[in-house]
């Protein structure tokens, strides 16, 4: 990435500059979504995962300026890793009360269902007691 940044700051204006660099972190975005929904994920590996995306948003945000219009990508990227790192007990509020009450359940369950201790019985209670609007999709 910073390769092509440096290259690219070079060769185009700074709007066509930020939006190729927009375009490469949405694209990294939703590969990573991707990703995450095939391939089981512990806690310790959620950690490290959490902390490269913060990398990824610091450097893409922060000292590149391009993010303004991806910031919302990234929080989706870290409630979904708070999946992974959270314990049972904090699963409802990260549900109902983050990013992840924007998405759907189908998808949340992908998420979930790649937790090192996925339990489908006990994913249809939390979605059942905690979040009533995803009894009739599970």
């Amino acid at each position: 990435m910073k390769n092509l940044f440096e290259t690219s700051k070079h060769n185009l204006s700074t709007p066509n500059l930020h939006r190729l660099i927009n375009a490469v972190a949405r694209n990294f975005c939703s590969d990573l979504r991707s990703h995450m929904s095939k391939y089981t994920i512990s806690t310790e590996g959620g950690k490290v995962l959490g902390n490269d995306i913060l990398k990824f948003e610091r450097l893409v945000v922060d000292e590149w300026g391009c993010g303004n219009d991806i910031t919302e990508e990234f929080a989706l990227l870290r409630s979904i890793v708070r999946l992974y790192t959270a314990n049972h007990s904090l699963l409802a509020s990260l549900l109902r009360d983050s990013h992840l009450s924007k998405i759907t359940p189908s998808q949340l369950r992908g998420y979930l269902a790649q937790r090192v201790d996925f339990n489908p019985k006990t994913m249809q209670i939390l979605f059942y007691n905690n979040n009533p609007r995803y009894l009739y999709n599970y």
